[in-house]
């Protein structure tokens, strides 16, 4: 490149030496957990790195104070039917997530004390579909509490003044979500995620990190599955779903979904 270094020292852009470009501004971004999600997809396929991964130009993240409650509502049948619409069609099945489509998806805003419940099923999720043997021993658990639970409080919260309209809500409140949250209890996900992931990818823990991860991944699978039972016996969260899925808006995007 020293052919070109008066020309090269010259550039507006450059870095910290004449062969740099100039210093992205934004590193530290990369840093952050983040939502990761791929250009071209089925149905929404928005993922959580708390590793510090850099992603390619065929990939996407987004920054956000409360990325596990947004991973929620973009994971859900009702965000992936809207996007249906919104996006770009490629063939019968793909679509386009491109970013002038993802930022018009209407993110549901809502107070700092309705967060948490959003946040411990997004940990329970993401540590039910972390291994492959898992997602097959847990398979009706992860449906439980993706199709049925997740699913059903966004419909809530998106739904619930049509739902007291026409007569399943005394009022427009969210009913299911202080009933679910009675039961909710949060596992260590992102302590169990380092551990795990340092392990894959680096090969080797020492013994303490090694036991450490074997205690959590046991503490982790206890309590989902007691929170699993609890919910399955309660009958108040089971009249709820019933209720929200029984609503006409939410059969027709069942159905598409």
């Amino acid at each position: 490149m020293s052919q070109w270094k008066d020309k090269l020292e010259k550039r507006w852009d450059q870095g910290d030496y004449w062969y740099n470009l100039r210093h992205c501004a934004y590193y530290e971004e990369f840093e952050k957990p983040k939502i990761v999600y791929p250009d071209i997809s089925e149905r929404s396929g928005f993922s959580y790195d708390i590793n510090a991964y850099y992603t390619n130009n065929t990939t996407y993240f987004i920054i956000s104070k409360n990325p596990l409650y947004l991973l929620c509502l973009l994971n859900s049948i009702l965000i992936n039917f809207y996007f249906k619409m919104l996006g770009a069609q490629l063939g019968s099945k793909g679509l386009r997530y491109f970013t002038q489509y993802v930022e018009q998806l209407p993110i549901s805003q809502i107070s700092e004390s309705y967060y948490k419940p959003y946040e411990i099923l997004a940990d329970y999720l993401l540590f039910l579909n972390a291994t492959e043997e898992r997602r097959q021993e847990f398979k009706d658990t992860i449906e439980f509490f993706d199709r049925q639970i997740a699913d059903s409080l966004v419909y809530e919260l998106y739904f619930k003044e049509k739902f007291a309209e026409d007569g399943l809500y005394p009022e427009p409140k969210e009913y299911l979500l202080e009933a679910v949250s009675k039961h909710l209890k949060p596992i260590n996900y992102d302590r169990w995620a380092e551990l795990y992931w340092k392990k894959q990818i680096e090969g080797n823990l020492t013994e303490e990190e090694q036991k450490e991860l074997e205690k959590l991944e046991k503490e982790n699978i206890k309590t989902i599955e007691e929170v699993y039972k609890a919910l399955k016996e309660d009958v108040k969260t089971r009249e709820l779903i019933e209720k929200i899925k029984s609503h006409e808006w939410v059969k027709v995007i069942e159905d598409e979904g």
